[in-house]
């Protein structure tokens, strides 16, 4: 058993929290942000990801590997306070290691792994452990959140949105040179989880909350409908992107994609928030266009011409 606790620990963990760190520090790039108080969150994500591991080989009686899974959920130790510490101590490794290298693919991907977790968990693991565990598993998931430790009623995703937009938001100030094609998302992103999160303390539900799936399929449609507007754009040059030369079309199209995913939620978050305050409900409607075919084909032809 321990064999296999061990095997599985250098296969997983130790793979994405040091291997595939280390490799994209080795890739040439500008520093940004690098400073020794890394260390701190390495040291905590390190503490946090050894105990977790070591609950599941003593309490769950397996290992943290899919193909050698604990014989008894485990809702001891770390786990009384949060359902998934390890992918906690992971995050944070991460990023103490991004802080410590300050290469921008270590950040980026200190952002973009949590979102994989994510998905990985609703998707797929918290299914299997209402199959696995039931009833016991039901009742632990009412009691201990999925993320972090819930304060007072404001959701732990808030609290992501409020550290995404601390961080990001001085990057973004403090630092010159071509910066918004690796910070635009994750501030916006921010932005999101924090609108959703004074939502939900607003209504009691949000749109995050309540269907996970389809606020994330809400930043899959977002990139192809705002490139409906760079195609009109294309046309019209009301707008253009500084620094557009620097990179590949490729490039450009990746990052410009990933930035456009934020439009929906964001607008979407916005309007569900506005709509908690009773003032804004009860504003009137104003002059009204009826969608008549003359009126229809007369904005047609305007556009067109214009």
């Amino acid at each position: 058993m321990i064999a296999r606790a061990i095997l599985a620990f250098l296969a997983l963990p130790v793979t994405f929290a040091a291997l595939v760190p280390w490799l994209l520090s080795r890739i040439p790039g500008p520093l940004i942000s690098q400073t020794h108080y890394g260390v701190l969150p390495v040291l905590i994500g390190v503490v946090v990801l050894i105990i977790s591991v070591i609950s599941f080989y003593r309490r769950g009686k397996g290992t943290l590997a899919p193909w050698d899974p604990p014989r008894f959920l485990v809702v001891q130790d770390l786990y009384r306070f949060n359902r998934n510490p390890m992918y906690v101590g992971i995050t944070l490794i991460i990023f103490g290691w991004a802080m410590i290298t300050g290469k921008p693919w270590n950040y980026v991907y200190a952002v973009m792994l949590p979102f994989i977790f994510h998905l990985r968990i609703i998707l797929y693991e918290e299914t299997e452990m209402e199959r696995l565990y039931g009833t016991q598993w039901e009742r632990y998931k009412r009691s201990v959140p999925r993320w972090g430790v819930r304060v007072g009623n404001w959701p732990f995703h808030g609290w992501i949105g409020l550290g995404l937009v601390a961080v990001f938001w001085t990057l973004n100030w403090s630092l010159s040179g071509l910066r918004s094609h690796w910070g635009f998302f994750p501030l916006w992103l921010g932005y999101c989880l924090t609108i959703d999160a004074l939502a939900f303390i607003r209504k009691g539900d949000s749109m995050l909350t309540r269907d996970p799936r389809k606020y994330i399929a809400l930043f899959l449609i977002s990139m192809p409908a705002w490139w409906l507007f760079e195609l009109l754009n294309w046309r019209t040059h009301n707008w253009l992107y500084l620094g557009r030369e620097s990179f590949t079309d490729l490039e450009f199209v990746l990052f410009a994609s990933l930035s456009f995913s934020t439009v929906m939620p964001a607008v979407f978050g916005t309007a569900e928030l506005a709509g908690t305050w009773d003032r804004i409900v009860k504003i009137r409607p104003g002059f009204r266009i009826v969608p008549t075919r003359p009126t229809l084909l007369g904005f047609f032809f305007t556009g067109w011409v214009m």
